[in-house]
């Protein structure tokens, strides 16, 4: 099974997503690493086995419905579509551009996943309001076979183009993918969100103010 990573990457991002990159180059373990941008051209060179995919021109989202809050919001809401923008693979990793990878993460791709939809790390606060788990959209393990067996990702897709969210693509997962959610431990989303870990495997620094100043940040910064 080919192990892949895929990043949504506004222009905003496109000098920050190297730090999440580098870091999955170096600890990951995985075969492809591909970021979801804006352009037909990436203005930087990247790594090998990194490419790009411009999602500018996806046919799902448009400005006036619900949920296409700005110019960026719709590299985000794509992640609703991952089973249809990578048809020939089975599962596929998600992680926002503010993530670290610190340790070899292939064993996800073991996961027993024939009854859930998407893994990951739930958020506590809303977890323990809903009183069921909500995971944080910042990692997110798709089983893109089941999301098109049983059409979730059209499910999904008309959710967005139908209701307004607070969360956008993260509200509307964990509500159409319920109860397919496998939960993780907090070592795969390791951040404000979620409880702490000693011994991260990702590190979610949820655009906290500082975060592209952490010192792990700038290790695997562009050179």
């Amino acid at each position: 099974m080919k192990k892949v990573i895929v990043y949504p990457a506004s222009r905003a991002f496109y000098v920050d997503v190297f730090s999440a990159v580098n870091s999955a180059i170096q600890n990951a373990g995985v075969d492809e690493i591909v970021l979801m941008i804006q352009d037909d051209q990436f203005p930087f060179e990247l790594p090998e086995n990194v490419r790009t995919i411009n999602v500018s021109t996806q046919p799902w989202f448009a400005e006036g419905f619900p949920n296409y809050r700005n110019e960026y919001a719709y590299i985000c809401l794509v992640r609703v579509a991952l089973a249809k923008l990578f048809p020939d693979l089975d599962r596929i990793l998600s992680l926002d551009a503010d993530t670290i990878i610190t340790r070899d993460i292939t064993e996800l791709w073991d996961l027993n996943m024939n009854q859930h939809y998407v893994a990951g790390v739930p958020e506590l606060n809303i977890t323990a309001r809903l009183q069921r788990p909500y995971i944080n959209a910042g990692m997110m393990f798709f089983n893109l076979d089941k999301i098109r067996e049983d059409h979730i990702d059209d499910r999904m897709i008309k959710m967005l183009n139908s209701t307004w969210l607070q969360w956008l693509e993260q509200d509307c997962i964990n509500e159409c993918c319920y109860p397919g959610l496998l939960t993780l431990g907090s070592e795969y989303n390791c951040s404000r969100f979620s409880a702490w870990t000693d011994w991260p495997k990702i590190i979610h620094y949820a655009y906290t103010p500082d975060w592209r100043d952490r010192e792990l940040v700038k290790q695997y910064a562009r050179r």
